[in-house]
């Protein structure tokens, strides 16, 4: 239990639980890493400015004449679009899961039943935002489930060069004006796989407070499981392909914008600027003073100078002299070229930044559209990181298919010990043409330079054992075809 307490003083610091005063050391006698201040210093803020406000940004202080005032910055969200777009090369519904032998169909039929594909890819778009996701297994009424959880209610315990081993997930409800706590444990205990549940009621968001019955609000739960012969845990754990820099020794990734701040910063800065220079540069006429009229305050504070833009009434005004009376259009020109042009340097920056070629993220897209090999020649960045993401979703969809393989024996809901092979194949059409790599293994395996099964396996995504499948029926085809065009009767 001693594990458990100190990950409850991680809770703490992490900012999503505050508790009584005595938990405020329970974390420095720890001797786990200090995945409270990361979490707190980075994954928080991360998620402030991926979801569009950032006090520290956004909430900007001015003096008038009327005293101190504040306003909210206007917010161009380039976080959001970025790992969207991202997100969007990297996976989309287009991506081949293959598995060999009888899996496939059950697999598939998982995958579909928790609407894998939508809630992968906002999935990984919160992984690029806040530098890392989870993906938990298990089975309830008879089927497999999957939990698509953000970086920010999962807290790793333990772990090797692989993996992720042991984690606590952190479940956050109201009812009734009351604040619960669900912290769920996955541990390993002498080659024993354990999950325990705890619950906490409290009267603030800000505190975890009492512990209590756990069948309270989950009656179907049991305060602790213990799973014999499980091979992998019962989660997932991913994140971005990027080195951290900011943390080392932990598992934990970084935001793919966390090193472009500034840049981000600058875009907001820019975007309010253009917005304010509507405002701000609005049409301004400047009469005489002798154009306004005086008219007697409705709420009795004397006589107030008034001038109607909208009055239709000439009026005859004595004026001596005629020029002062002439009425002159001061309206400042607004600076739109040198804002989309700012905006657009920014982008481009961002690009930098975050491993896209220039040009990948614009504010104004006047060359129109590209063909696929102008996007594979000008985005070789763009595809190289793409593929490196690629890479990292690979395995946690490899070791999701385990994890639901294992779960599934061990209810029987499959036969146990059964062999079988991965092969994911990403959408690269968008980065990379198909018919280009597709026209490659042609012209190697024509010149007798690669094999056909190595032409499938490394362009067109089958397993080893899927290729054989496939040539041996082509075989069986062009066989079948060649004895029927054999003409035993010399017939015409």
């Amino acid at each position: 239990m001693n594990i458990m307490k100190r990950i409850k003083g991680v809770l703490v610091k992490m900012g999503i639980i505050k508790e009584i005063k005595e938990m405020s050391d329970v974390f420095a006698l720890a001797k786990i890493p200090r995945v409270d201040w990361y979490y707190q210093t980075y994954i928080n803020v991360w998620k402030y400015i991926y979801s569009g406000y950032y006090t520290d940004w956004h909430d900007i202080s001015y003096k008038t004449i009327e005293g101190a005032k504040r306003r909210r910055m206007a917010q161009m969200n380039a976080a959001k679009a970025l790992c969207a777009e991202l997100a969007g090369l990297v996976f989309n519904e287009k991506c081949e899961i293959n598995i060999t032998g009888a899996l496939q169909d059950y697999i598939n039929g998982v995958f579909d039943d928790n609407y894998f594909i939508v809630n992968m890819q906002n999935l990984i778009e919160k992984s690029f935002a806040l530098g890392g996701a989870a993906l938990k297994v298990w089975v309830e009424h008879g089927k497999v489930k999957i939990d698509y959880v953000a970086a920010d209610c999962f807290i790793p315990i333990a772990w090797d060069n692989r993996r992720v081993s042991e984690a606590v997930f952190v479940h956050k409800s109201v009812r009734e004006n009351h604040y619960f706590t669900m912290l769920e444990w996955h541990l390993w205990e002498h080659g024993t796989y354990v999950v325990r549940n705890q619950l906490y009621k409290s009267d603030s968001p800000s505190t975890l407070g009492l512990s209590i019955p756990l069948g309270s609000m989950y009656p179907e739960l049991q305060e602790e499981a213990r799973i014999e012969s499980l091979k992998c845990p019962l989660f997932v754990y991913f994140k971005p392909n990027i080195a951290n820099n900011l943390f080392d020794g932990s598992p934990l990734g970084i935001s793919v914008f966390a090193n472009a701040f500034d840049t981000l910063k600058a875009l907001d800065v820019c975007l309010d600027s253009f917005t304010r220079e509507f405002t701000l540069g609005k049409k301004r006429i400047i009469v005489p003073e002798s154009a306004v009229r005086l008219v007697q305050d409705r709420n009795g504070g004397g006589v107030v100078r008034y001038f109607d833009a909208s009055d239709e009434v000439y009026v005859a005004m004595h004026n001596e002299d005629g020029e002062s009376f002439k009425i002159q259009d001061n309206t400042i020109e607004i600076r739109f070229e040198e804002h989309i042009k700012s905006i657009d340097a920014f982008l481009s920056i961002l690009a930098l930044q975050t491993g896209l070629t220039a040009g990948t993220l614009a504010f104004d897209n006047a060359q129109g559209l590209k063909t696929a090999t102008e996007v594979i020649s000008e985005n070789s960045k763009t595809f190289k990181t793409v593929k490196s993401h690629e890479n990292i979703i690979s395995e946690a969809i490899r070791q999701l298919v385990e994890a639901v393989v294992s779960v599934s024996q061990l209810y029987d809901m499959i036969q146990g010990n059964l062999e079988y092979e991965i092969s994911i194949v990403f959408d690269d059409s968008i980065v990379d043409d198909k018919q280009t790599k597709i026209n490659t293994a042609l012209q190697l395996t024509a010149s007798g330079l690669l094999s056909k099964e190595t032409a499938l396996v490394k362009y067109l995504g089958y397993t080893e054992e899927g290729a054989k499948e496939e040539i041996a029926r082509i075989n069986a085809e062009n066989q079948s075809v060649t004895a029927e065009n054999i003409d035993y009767f010399n017939n015409e």
